[in-house]
């Protein structure tokens, strides 16, 4: 595989800013898709079939809207997101906690895959050189990495102990927006994700739920086919509603407000806004201001 060596002033940005950027960056594949929005999908090694379909349709949902697909590469969560994200068409980068020399790349069982990945557009990155072999401690590292390449990162599934958690810390600490899929309270998968939730992260029941975080940034519109239950929640025909939705994303606010902003009368501004909330697409918090809703 052909490799390129970007040094520490040619990360992207949003590496250069998280706590403890790479001093390199190995990469093969497609290098445009380190300035193009991404998603990060993590979650469980030991999946569940629920796990596995969640995360197939929202890794699709994602990819609709124009997303790239974060992951490690590693069993579970991680290669169902790649994979997901190859069969309908999407791009995904994988970040590795070894070099990027096959021979080395873990787990092995993913060579197929981490080669698929680069026949098909996608990107395999990593900070290590290319002999560097597999130690417990370089995949916990990685992740700061998966984290900085992303505009948020999605838990699917993850145990108290999982790995994936570090990859949310590391979100936080790099100021990224931290999604997780609710889980049964009886399934010790869920018991990360659901304490995420419980912390504050943003319960995700579907893609339009992250969607509403990044509506001022979506890559595509908001118009195309994405699944019904997105489809439900963000088919919005007018522009002016579109306005809205994208002020009320980056600050909950007041109907008169929101009416001087956008230079609406009153009147307006009400229809307008009544249609979205009937809509399910904002809604009044407690303070009585309009936002967004993730319901």
């Amino acid at each position: 595989m052909e490799c390129i060596c970007l040094k520490r002033h040619h990360l992207p940005e949003r590496l250069q800013h998280i706590a403890y950027p790479p001093p390199q960056l190995y990469c093969t594949g497609a290098l445009e898709l380190l300035e193009q929005p991404g998603i990060a999908v993590v979650g469980s090694r030991a999946l569940t079939s629920y796990g596995e379909r969640a995360c197939s349709q929202l890794v699709q949902d994602l990819v609709n809207a124009g997303f790239v697909i974060i992951s490690g590469l590693a069993t579970g969560i991680d290669a169902v997101a790649h994979r997901a994200a190859l069969a309908c068409g999407g791009k995904t980068i994988a970040v590795l906690g070894t070099g990027l020399d096959e021979s080395v790349l873990f787990p092995a069982q993913h060579r197929s895959l981490a080669r698929s990945i680069t026949q098909r557009g996608g990107l395999i990155v990593t900070e290590y050189e290319a002999l560097v072999a597999a130690q417990r401690w370089r995949f916990p590292a990685r992740n700061r990495i998966i984290a900085g390449l992303s505009l948020g990162v999605v838990v699917v599934e993850a145990s108290q102990k999982s790995g994936a958690l570090l990859t949310a810390k590391f979100a936080l600490e790099a100021n990224r927006e931290v999604f997780a899929v609710p889980g049964s309270i009886f399934s010790t998968r869920s018991t990360g994700t659901n304490q995420l939730i419980k912390q504050g992260a943003t319960l995700v029941s579907s893609a339009a739920d992250i969607f509403a975080e990044f509506i001022g940034v979506l890559p595509v519109p908001l118009t195309l086919p994405f699944s019904t239950a997105v489809e439900a929640q963000l088919t919005i025909t007018q522009p002016i509603q579109k306005e809205i939705v994208a002020t009320l994303a980056e600050q909950p606010n007041t109907a008169e407000k929101l009416a001087q902003t956008l230079q609406l009368s009153a009147t307006e501004i009400m229809v307008h806004l009544t249609e979205l909330e009937i809509g399910g697409i904002v809604r009044k918090n407690r303070e009585q201001n309009y936002e967004v809703s993730h319901s």
